[in-house]
């Protein structure tokens, strides 16, 4: 009985994997969604053409990817959907079995809750040629990194996370300091390994900016490039919007939550995904105090921060439940808390992901499919402004050619 336990260890969590990684995918593999001109124009500038830009790496992967050209088809982001799905699905698989192996019998609940989420790789599937998946798999192989007490490494696979977008800091962060205090109390850290850790990181995030400033491309220069890739000049102004709002830096902020929250609709979408998140916490058995503060730091914290400065309320949800995942499926590997749940409350929270299941996957801008639908009809006025609105002179700064 314990080998075939222990079987069962080594294959649920590559089959939840392999599962999970197609699930983020199929859409893609089945020709039902295309990539959108805004996400290919995101992954256009890279370090060959542009040289050390800002969020250079998740283009600079396509690049490679393509042979060698910023000319992105659609079917180039599928192989780029399936390395990032990849690259996530197998840290949490190796988070799984580390469970299972301790013997904690939550292990294939957690398992499921990874493949059939509406908040995890069904969400992400709506949104293929990001790279989210890719941000949240280098947190996940740092949360591995500092379950293994390697927190100078943890730091650095999250600056590595950063250069493809700073949500790799904004949501890493947290989870380092989060865990190594845990570790610290515990008497498993030393006070200097956290010390060291953020210090190294921040040095080298303030040396990368420095690095940026230098020998990146300016914006001008990085627009160039996304038209000079566009395959047709249709939806000319959205590959102009996305690279303003990519690459404009600390002068895109101020537009983005101008646009946000001038959207009758965004309050709303707000709170609904805090609902979300909570209940998927739920799932996760957040029933000691201590967890429900971890989860309010790791995932709550930096969806509030993330919502307030950006547009995209479906993708902080979606960062926030990887989040939370991993934080549970961290402390309790960690030894932090071991408590199961009674069969009770193990039905109540299969019922509770039968209803998240059937409200459907969230997506960039919503945290479930039924709000995205319901939206139109609730709320007829949405997005009154536009980037027009919030930056008139926001083509300018472009150059001459912007649409």
């Amino acid at each position: 009985m314990v080998s075939q336990a222990r079987r069962y260890a080594r294959i649920v969590p590559v089959l939840a994997a392999i599962i999970a990684t197609l699930v983020a995918s199929t859409r893609l593999l089945f020709g039902a969604a295309l990539v959108s001109p805004y996400n290919i124009a995101i992954l256009t500038p890279n370090y060959i053409d542009n040289g050390f830009i800002r969020r250079g790496l998740g283009g600079t992967l396509l690049y490679l990817i393509d042979g060698g050209s910023a000319l992105h088809q659609m079917a180039s982001a599928l192989p780029y959907q399936l390395f990032g799905a990849a690259f996530l699905a197998l840290p949490m698989a190796l988070l799984l079995r580390r469970l299972a192996l301790r013997g904690d019998r939550l292990w294939p609940w957690f398992a499921l809750l990874m493949v059939v989420s509406p908040q995890l790789f069904w969400g992400w599937a709506r949104d293929p040629g990001r790279g989210d998946m890719l941000i949240c798999g280098v947190i996940a192989w740092s949360v591995i990194a500092v379950i293994n007490r390697r927190f100078m490494l943890a730091a650095l696979l999250l600056l590595l996370g950063s250069l493809a977008h700073e949500t790799a800091i904004i949501y890493g962060a947290p989870m380092l300091l989060a865990l190594w205090f845990l570790s610290w109390r515990r008497g498993e850290a030393r006070l200097g390994q956290g010390i060291a850790a953020f210090a190294l990181m921040g040095a080298l995030l303030l040396l990368t900016a420095l690095a940026q400033a230098h020998w990146g491309d300016d914006l001008i220069a990085v627009a160039r490039t996304v038209r000079a890739g566009r395959a047709s000049p249709v939806d000319a102004r959205i590959y102009d919007v996305a690279t303003f709002l990519t690459w404009g830096g600390p002068q895109s902020i101020r537009p983005s939550w101008c646009m946000a929250f001038s959207d009758d609709a965004v309050p709303s979408m707000i709170a609904a995904g805090f609902i979300v998140a909570i209940l998927n916490f739920q799932l996760l058995f957040d029933r000691s105090r201590q967890l429900k503060l971890l989860l309010g730091f790791v995932a709550l914290l930096p969806m509030i921060f993330m919502s307030i400065i950006a547009v995209d309320h479906g993708r902080w949800l979606m960062f926030a439940v990887a989040n939370a995942w991993l934080a549970v499926m961290a402390v309790r590997i960690m030894g932090v808390e071991t408590a199961l749940p009674e069969r009770r409350a193990l039905l109540i929270a299969g019922a509770m992901l039968a209803v998240l299941v059937a409200m459907g996957p969230a997506s960039v801008h919503y945290p479930n499919l039924i709000l995205k639908k319901l939206e139109h009809r609730i709320w007829p006025n949405k997005h009154d402004k536009w980037l027009d609105d919030c930056a008139p002179g926001w083509r300018e700064k472009l150059g001459p050619e912007a649409q």
